[in-house]
Protein backbone atom coordinates (compact mmCIF):
# COMPACT_ATOMS: atom_id res chain seq x y z
CA UNK A 1 0.00 0.00 0.00
CA UNK A 2 1.44 3.32 -0.91
CA UNK A 3 0.81 6.36 1.13
CA UNK A 4 0.51 9.74 0.42
CA UNK A 5 1.46 12.62 2.37
CA UNK A 6 4.55 13.70 4.55
CA UNK A 7 5.89 12.39 8.00
CA UNK A 8 6.50 14.77 10.75
CA UNK A 9 9.90 14.65 10.42
CA UNK A 10 10.28 15.29 6.87
CA UNK A 11 7.72 18.59 7.35
CA UNK A 12 10.11 19.59 10.49
CA UNK A 13 12.94 19.38 7.97
CA UNK A 14 11.33 21.60 5.15
CA UNK A 15 10.19 23.90 8.15
CA UNK A 16 13.70 24.56 9.41
CA UNK A 17 15.22 24.50 6.41
CA UNK A 18 12.95 27.45 5.39
CA UNK A 19 13.43 29.00 8.18
CA UNK A 20 17.27 29.10 7.23
CA UNK A 21 16.86 30.68 3.93
CA UNK A 22 14.52 32.97 5.50
CA UNK A 23 16.64 34.46 7.81
CA UNK A 24 19.62 34.49 5.43
CA UNK A 25 17.30 36.33 2.53
CA UNK A 26 16.48 38.93 5.73
CA UNK A 27 19.96 39.61 7.06
CA UNK A 28 21.24 40.46 3.28
CA UNK A 29 18.30 42.73 2.87
CA UNK A 30 19.32 44.49 6.40
CA UNK A 31 22.94 44.78 5.72
CA UNK A 32 22.06 45.76 1.83
CA UNK A 33 19.96 48.41 3.83
CA UNK A 34 22.65 49.69 6.76
CA UNK A 35 25.03 49.72 3.55
CA UNK A 36 23.17 51.94 0.92
CA UNK A 37 22.51 54.18 4.47
CA UNK A 38 26.16 54.47 5.00
CA UNK A 39 27.15 55.03 1.29
CA UNK A 40 24.76 58.00 1.32
CA UNK A 41 26.10 59.58 4.34
CA UNK A 42 29.32 59.03 3.05
CA UNK A 43 28.53 60.94 -0.53
CA UNK A 44 26.34 63.62 1.32
CA UNK A 45 29.46 64.18 4.04
CA UNK A 46 31.70 64.22 0.50
CA UNK A 47 29.45 66.52 -1.19
CA UNK A 48 29.54 69.36 1.55
CA UNK A 49 33.52 69.00 1.97
CA UNK A 50 33.73 69.09 -1.67
CA UNK A 51 31.27 72.11 -1.90
CA UNK A 52 32.59 73.51 1.13
CA UNK A 53 36.56 73.49 -0.87
CA UNK A 54 35.31 74.42 -4.01
CA UNK A 55 33.53 77.89 -2.19
CA UNK A 56 36.09 78.89 -0.55
CA UNK A 57 38.28 78.66 -3.63
CA UNK A 58 36.01 80.42 -5.48
CA UNK A 59 36.16 83.38 -2.85
CA UNK A 60 39.37 83.32 -2.37
CA UNK A 61 40.38 83.87 -6.20
CA UNK A 62 38.33 86.53 -6.14
CA UNK A 63 39.83 88.42 -3.04
CA UNK A 64 43.50 87.30 -4.60
CA UNK A 65 44.68 90.80 -6.08
CA UNK A 66 46.79 93.04 -5.67
CA UNK A 67 44.31 95.35 -3.82
CA UNK A 68 44.42 92.93 -0.93
CA UNK A 69 47.11 92.53 1.94
CA UNK A 70 47.76 88.89 2.76
CA UNK A 71 45.23 87.15 4.95
CA UNK A 72 44.94 87.15 8.60
CA UNK A 73 43.17 84.55 10.77
CA UNK A 74 40.83 86.38 13.78
CA UNK A 75 39.49 83.87 16.36
CA UNK A 76 39.78 80.61 14.36
CA UNK A 77 36.96 80.83 12.49
CA UNK A 78 37.44 84.31 10.91
CA UNK A 79 39.69 84.93 7.79
CA UNK A 80 40.13 88.62 6.81
CA UNK A 81 41.81 90.26 3.89
CA UNK A 82 42.26 93.64 4.92
CA UNK A 83 40.56 95.57 7.61
CA UNK A 84 37.18 96.96 8.24
CA UNK A 85 38.27 100.01 7.57
CA UNK A 86 40.21 99.59 4.20
CA UNK A 87 37.68 100.05 1.11
CA UNK A 88 39.38 96.76 0.29
CA UNK A 89 38.14 93.71 2.82
CA UNK A 90 37.04 90.27 2.42
CA UNK A 91 36.47 87.86 5.17
CA UNK A 92 35.54 84.12 5.74
CA UNK A 93 33.67 83.12 8.84
CA UNK A 94 32.04 79.95 10.06
CA UNK A 95 29.17 80.15 12.93
CA UNK A 96 29.27 77.32 14.30
CA UNK A 97 25.86 77.38 16.13
CA UNK A 98 24.45 77.92 12.58
CA UNK A 99 26.56 76.00 10.49
CA UNK A 100 27.35 78.58 8.23
CA UNK A 101 30.17 79.99 6.29
CA UNK A 102 29.59 83.59 5.51
CA UNK A 103 31.70 84.90 2.41
CA UNK A 104 31.90 88.91 2.63
CA UNK A 105 33.96 90.75 0.04
CA UNK A 106 34.08 94.52 0.49
CA UNK A 107 31.00 96.13 2.22
CA UNK A 108 27.88 94.51 0.12
CA UNK A 109 28.75 91.37 -1.59
CA UNK A 110 28.35 88.38 0.62
CA UNK A 111 27.49 85.08 -0.02
CA UNK A 112 26.24 82.38 3.10
CA UNK A 113 26.87 78.74 2.67
CA UNK A 114 25.26 76.36 4.62
CA UNK A 115 26.58 73.51 5.60
CA UNK A 116 24.67 70.93 7.94
CA UNK A 117 27.02 67.94 7.88
CA UNK A 118 30.08 70.20 8.93
CA UNK A 119 30.76 70.05 12.69
CA UNK A 120 33.68 72.96 12.84
CA UNK A 121 35.80 75.08 9.88
CA UNK A 122 38.94 76.53 11.36
CA UNK A 123 41.77 78.75 9.72
CA UNK A 124 45.27 78.89 10.28
CA UNK A 125 47.65 81.70 7.90
CA UNK A 126 50.95 81.28 7.78
CA UNK A 127 52.46 84.48 4.95
CA UNK A 128 50.21 83.69 1.97
CA UNK A 129 49.76 80.27 2.92
CA UNK A 130 45.95 79.17 4.53
CA UNK A 131 44.95 76.10 6.23
CA UNK A 132 41.37 75.36 5.96
CA UNK A 133 40.62 72.45 8.41
CA UNK A 134 36.83 71.50 8.11
CA UNK A 135 35.65 68.76 11.17
CA UNK A 136 33.00 66.45 10.72
CA UNK A 137 31.72 63.26 12.27
CA UNK A 138 31.79 59.60 11.35
CA UNK A 139 30.10 57.15 13.25
CA UNK A 140 30.42 59.59 16.39
CA UNK A 141 33.97 59.92 15.85
CA UNK A 142 35.33 63.34 14.69
CA UNK A 143 37.47 63.31 11.65
CA UNK A 144 39.02 66.48 9.91
CA UNK A 145 39.76 67.48 5.93
CA UNK A 146 42.17 69.69 5.41
CA UNK A 147 43.52 71.73 2.50
CA UNK A 148 45.47 74.93 1.59
CA UNK A 149 44.84 78.32 -0.05
CA UNK A 150 47.94 80.22 -1.42
CA UNK A 151 47.22 84.28 -2.18
CA UNK A 152 49.44 84.70 -5.26
CA UNK A 153 48.98 88.19 -6.10
CA UNK A 154 52.02 90.37 -7.22
CA UNK A 155 51.95 92.30 -4.08
CA UNK A 156 51.72 89.47 -1.90
CA UNK A 157 54.40 87.11 -3.56
CA UNK A 158 56.82 89.81 -3.74
CA UNK A 159 55.93 90.68 0.09
CA UNK A 160 56.07 86.86 0.96
CA UNK A 161 59.58 86.38 -1.54
CA UNK A 162 61.09 89.72 -0.99
CA UNK A 163 60.60 90.42 -5.03
CA UNK A 164 60.59 94.00 -5.39
CA UNK A 165 58.34 95.00 -8.44
CA UNK A 166 60.89 94.91 -10.78
CA UNK A 167 61.28 91.45 -10.37
CA UNK A 168 64.60 91.74 -8.79
CA UNK A 169 65.01 89.73 -5.63
CA UNK A 170 65.41 92.27 -2.62
CA UNK A 171 67.34 91.03 0.23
Amino acid sequence: MKRRGFTLAELSIVIALSAVVLLAIASMVISMQSYSHARAADISRNSALSMVESRMNAWFSSVDSSNYPAPTVSGERELIFGDNASAYNASATFDSERKELLLKIGGADSETVSCPEVADITFACEGNLVKCTVTFHVNEESRTYSFLLLKRSVNAASEASGINASGNLSL
